[in-house]
């Protein structure tokens, strides 16, 4: 039966740059083997996704509807429908005051604030540096190698693969009974992600009109992040090496 909007499939997959066939990702053990780029730390086995709700790139997720399980595919993705053309807006100067003291700027060098923000040193003038904060598979057409495992048809196994998905948790015990989902952790989780996962739980798993949380007596309160005054002149945002990615 070919799939459709709504179902949920177990995929596994390979992405590469189109232009260069470069891999940048991938969950499957022996392609990531044979490109060169097996990290021992890395867990490879296929994921679970909803068709239709963007779990993955757009141009990707479009391509799923009418194929048909147990088959592979090759899928070419345009920038556009990826990670988005490249944006003028993202290229941003910032002062070489802002860096440390150790970390000396130089073009191809990947970069982030203390607010999260990542990127990547375009130019060194002086004491301007020129940064590209878009995402670094922006402006790049890319192609997957894919396969369609299966169908996930059980509400149970949806939910799951869910919850491992977007948590990147796999220790979730889930029963699923007459429109009731019962979820034991053996990690407490906030209560605000309880809701998130309930909220979208129920979104994509139409059959499911009730989810409960088990194993903790309650959830763990968001935690209030302390706000440290400094004066003026400690007021800096710094920037250090990012962590390297999977490549």
């Amino acid at each position: 039966m070919a799939i459709k909007k709504g179902d949920f499939i177990e995929l596994s997959y390979t992405g590469r740059i189109l232009e260069s066939g470069k891999v940048f990702d991938t969950n499957d053990e022996s392609a990531a083997k044979k490109e060169g780029v097996f990290n021992a730390k890395s867990k490879y086995e296929p994921i679970v996704v909803c068709v239709g709700e963007e779990d993955v790139v757009k141009g990707l997720d479009e391509s799923f509807e009418g194929k048909d399980a147990g088959k592979p595919y090759s899928i070419e993705v345009p920038a556009e429908k990826a990670f988005g053309k490249k944006d003028a807006k993202m290229y941003k100067l910032v002062p070489a005051s802002l860096f440390k003291d150790e970390l000396r700027p130089m073009p191809g060098l990947q970069v982030t604030f203390n607010n999260g923000q990542s990127g990547v040193i375009k130019t060194v003038s002086g004491g301007r540096i020129l940064v590209d904060f878009n995402h670094p598979l922006a402006g790049h057409a890319l192609k997957y190698d894919v396969k369609i495992v299966k169908q996930v048809v059980d509400d149970a196994e949806k939910l799951k693969g869910f919850i491992k998905f977007y948590l990147g948790m796999d220790d979730a015990a889930v029963d699923v009974k007459d429109g009731k989902a019962k979820i034991t952790m053996k990690t407490a989780m906030p209560a605000e992600i309880q809701n998130l996962v309930k909220e979208k739980a129920m979104k994509r798993i139409l059959s499911i009109k009730e989810v409960e949380f088990a194993g903790h007596e309650k959830a763990v309160p968001k935690k209030e992040e302390a706000v440290e005054k400094k004066p003026e002149s400690e007021k800096k945002e710094e920037i250090q090496k990012a962590p390297a990615k999977k490549q």
